[in-house]
């Protein structure tokens, strides 16, 4: 069978429905490898992409730890000079001879009576101290006691 028309060729013997479903077979691994083909082209473009932005990122990150490691050196080397400078304009523990004149007790020739050896007392120190507080059952009773009371309740 040859047809008049140059586009279609037809095979000189008719096919068989086996030769048709093989042929079919052929074509569809043959277009199974070329799209396989062109999804590894593309996951290696993609893979590369991503290889490049991650080297990006890498470089990025190691220049901004180093000037962070810069930054914190430099506050690290001015807060000690700071300190320093601090150190060297305070004179001395204790003050020297320095005496707060608005405390009595300081003022004393004994000096602070944490360190003089005095035996010091919470209710000598604090007159108001309470002595005679009120059980945890009586301050509920009371509070229950006067809730009802406004309201004719209980």
């Amino acid at each position: 069978m040859q047809s008049d028309h140059p586009n279609f060729n037809y095979p000189p013997f008719p096919q068989t429905l086996e030769d048709l479903e093989l042929q079919y077979k052929r074509e569809a691994m043959e277009l199974a490898r070329i799209r396989d083909t062109e999804e590894d082209e593309e996951n290696c473009k993609h893979r590369e992409a991503l290889r490049e932005i991650w080297e990006s990122h890498t470089k990025k990150a190691a220049t901004l730890m180093g000037t962070h490691a810069n930054m914190w050196d430099e506050f690290l080397r001015v807060e000690g000079q700071r300190r320093q400078e601090t150190r060297l304009q305070v004179p001395a523990v204790g003050f020297g001879g320095y005496k707060q004149s608005g405390y009595v007790e300081l003022n004393t020739s004994s000096g602070n009576p944490h360190h003089s050896g005095d035996v010091m007392h919470s209710r000598g120190r604090y007159p108001n101290a309470v002595d005679h507080g009120y059980p945890y059952e009586d301050f509920q009773r009371q509070r229950r006691d006067d809730f009802g009371r406004p309201y004719h309740r209980y």
